[in-house]
């Protein structure tokens, strides 16, 4: 870029050289770049006015004089628009956006970019993707989450098409940390996963890095502490090293909460003062705000009642920069914690009842259901608290969220003794029963619990008693092959033949027998390494088989019953109870099947598996669309239509979705995007029904909810 600039200049050419300038500049204060593009603008004799250098002065000036800031842009882009600079313009206002975002005006900021959006060509565009991108922050610090995650998900497609992977991968970090804030753990867990299966791909160290803490933290949320604190630590000093100011950020906020959780008191301190310290720097109000309050709400269940006022006040200080509907409601659980610490129960269940509110206004399920939770135990209203808990309970239970219990091991026995009154369905208990039991890192006297824990949805993990068994330890992928096929099947004993046919189905009969005594050698030495005194054994009586301890369902066990429980309450006209096990078990579908296996019979379990998510997933839509939720259908026909893009039924139940949401420029826009694919993938025209649809719901009489004739269920 140097040498363009150069180039431009020595012809003579100030406003090519100033608007290579400007159109960089964005990214050099992003990357934290500042001393660079200084010594860009101070080319320019002092004198020169221009609107592309009147651009980056203005990002320059963003990190020190907001308004200065704020002006210089608004005033660049409208000289751009004037000259006839539409991309410059555009750019000019999207900085000036940032800018009152970074000062909490949020509201300005939001308005800025719908109207830049509005005013850019169709089609995708960088501008398009920046735009996009920053409403969705601005969205989530105005509460409107789904707004922000439609946004975010938009800006991702922007620059896949594009062909941008960098911003893509910085895309799916936000929905993450949306995601990880909101509670949806499964969610998160999958944006962050994407990033980091793209690090060879465009991803960048930051981005991985950041992808790297987001997962750590929803692990922890979950109870795995396994390793949190070194795999952060190693993170932050790359960071460091690297100059990753945002992924310094997430590491140290990361590590300040699982420092605490695990009672570290001195070092959660230190990172919590560094991570405020720099994000503070950075303006990041939404994300220090969040931090003190978590901090508060950690230090008052930790008894620490004089601190964790501190923390709060921080925290309703941030607030003054910026109205942060989700910060208010995190505030609140915050300051209830507190209240309860300092033996003021009345203001404490005011104070969760405040939260419970609020979280459900922002759709921040991890702040409501802690807050009823807590709330209940406080309530006076035993028997109407009941109802509001047994919903909150299996929402966490649901995700894997033991976030509200770890620090409050009473508050988990209180629960544990009442799991019989809640009428919590049978099938649920147990689910129920794990999230309140403590977490083996983090229990001070219990003994550690010795049971299997087994992911087969994404890559195989293995954990006996907590401890994963390591890839080493497996030695050969042919031994993970053999445990999964033998867990699938524990109910009955495999013949040898059998197990050699589906493993080695095109080798020699000596080197299959050869193979398998190697490979269930290799097994039993994998899982005797966790040394659990009640790891699996693999008994040979009779034939094969896998031999527990206990009887935990597995994860494909769970998701196919949750989808045979929503199935039959469909049938029975349950719509509500039918949709909430729909939803349980496609969060739970985290990812295909064995990802790190390529078996043929793996590959089949993995497909029959696709085609029951898929279903669930039509499902699903179908019915939210007949409950009038517009937003849960479209994300709904999102997930599918990024597995089955024909699909043209899911594609009208995302038009009659976006309907149901008042958003009908995104019909209009999703169908022209429908006619695209289907042209130049197919070379084929939309059915007759899409069209039709399409035509319907442009005008103004077409109905946006009611029953939906319902799709064949594929059989379990």
């Amino acid at each position: 870029m140097e040498d363009a600039v150069e180039r431009y200049l020595a012809a003579g050419d100030e406003t090519r050289a100033a608007r290579v300038v400007a159109l960089e500049a964005e990214g050099a204060v992003e990357r934290g770049e500042l001393d660079r593009l200084r010594s860009w603008i101070m080319r320019f004799p002092a004198a020169v006015s221009l609107p592309a250098l009147d651009l980056a002065r203005g990002l320059l000036l963003a990190t020190q004089d907001h308004a200065r800031a704020i002006d210089l842009c608004r005033s660049a882009a409208e000289r751009a628009r004037e000259g006839g600079d539409l991309e410059l313009a555009a750019a000019a206002r999207i900085a000036a956006a940032g800018a009152l975002h970074r000062i909490g005006r949020t509201a300005g900021a939001i308005e800025l970019l719908t109207q830049t959006l509005a005013e850019l060509e169709d089609g995708a565009s960088h501008a398009r993707g920046r735009a996009l991108r920053l409403l969705g922050l601005a969205r989530r610090d105005a509460g409107d989450i789904e707004a922000a995650v439609d946004a975010h998900t938009k800006a991702e497609y922007v620059f896949a098409v594009l062909g941008d992977p960098r911003a893509q991968a910085r895309e799916r970090c936000s929905l993450g940390r949306i995601h990880l804030d909101q509670g949806r753990l499964s969610e998160a867990q999958r944006a962050f996963v994407e990033v980091l299966d793209a690090r060879g791909a465009g991803a960048e160290l930051g981005q991985i890095l950041e992808a790297q803490a987001g997962l750590v933290e929803l692990r922890a949320r979950r109870g795995d502490t396994d390793e949190a604190v070194d795999t952060l630590s190693g993170g932050l000093a790359l960071a460091r090293e690297a100059g990753l100011r945002d992924a310094e950020a997430a590491s140290l906020r990361a590590l300040a909460l699982i420092e605490g959780l695990l009672g570290n008191t001195a070092k959660s301190d230190e990172a919590y003062e560094s991570a405020v310290q720099l994000m503070r720097s950075r303006c990041e109000h939404h994300a220090t705000a969040a931090l003190h309050a978590a901090v508060a709400e950690r230090r008052a269940a930790r008894g620490d009642t004089s601190r964790a006022r501190e923390a709060l006040r921080a925290a309703e200080a941030v607030l003054g920069a910026g109205r942060d509907a989700h910060i208010v409601a995190s505030i609140a659980l915050a300051r209830g914690s507190v209240l309860e610490a300092a033996g003021d129960l009345t203001g404490a269940l005011a104070a969760y009842w405040d939260a419970a509110e609020a979280g459900r206004r922002v759709g921040a399920a991890a702040i409501e259901n802690a807050a009823c939770v807590l709330s209940a135990q406080l309530d006076p209203d035993q028997a109407g608290a009941a109802a509001y808990l047994r919903r909150a309970v299996l929402a966490l239970a649901a995700e894997g969220d033991r976030g509200v219990f770890t620090m409050r091991p009473a508050l988990a026995s209180w629960l544990r003794d009442r799991i019989g009154a809640l009428g919590i369905p049978e099938h649920e208990v147990p689910t129920v029963r794990d999230l309140l039991t403590q977490p083996a890192a983090l229990e001070q006297v219990a003994p550690v619990r010795a049971g299997l824990q087994v992911s087969l949805l994404g890559a195989l993990d293995v954990r006996i008693g907590g401890q994963r068994i390591s890839d080493r330890a497996w030695r050969t992928s042919k031994a993970k092959e053999l445990f999964s096929l033998l867990l699938m099947h524990r109910e009955r004993s495999l013949a040898r033949d059998e197990i050699i046919e589906l493993l080695w189905p095109e080798t020699e009969p000596g080197s299959g027998i050869s193979n398998f005594h190697f490979t269930v050698h290799s097994l039993r030495k994998a899982l005797a390494s966790t040394k659990a005194e009640t790891a699996p054994t693999v008994r040979t009586e009779g034939g094969y088989q896998l031999v527990t301890s206990d009887r935990s369902p597995i994860d494909i066990d769970v998701f196919a019953l949750l989808l045979h429980e929503a199935n039959r309450f469909r049938r029975a006209g349950r719509g509500d109870d039918a949709v909430r096990l729909f939803r349980a078990g496609t969060a739970l579908y985290r990812a295909d099947l064995l990802t790190d296996l390529d078996a043929e019979w793996v590959a089949e379990r993995r497909e029959d598996l696709v085609r029951q998510h898929l279903s669930a997933l039509r499902q699903l839509a179908e019915l939210e669309l007949e409950r009038e939720d517009g937003a849960a259908a479209a994300t709904a026909c999102r997930r599918f239509l990024e597995r089955e893009p024909y699909d043209e039924h899911v594609h009208r139940l995302l038009m009659r979705a976006y309907r149901a949401s008042g958003d009908t420029a995104l019909i209009e826009r999703h169908y022209r995007s429908l006619v695209h694919l289907l042209r130049s993938e197919l070379g084929a025209q939309p059915e007759r029904d899409t069209t039709q649809l399409y035509e319907k719901l442009r005008g103004k009489d077409a109905p946006i909810g009611g029953r939906i004739a319902p799709v064949r269920v594929i059989a379990r």
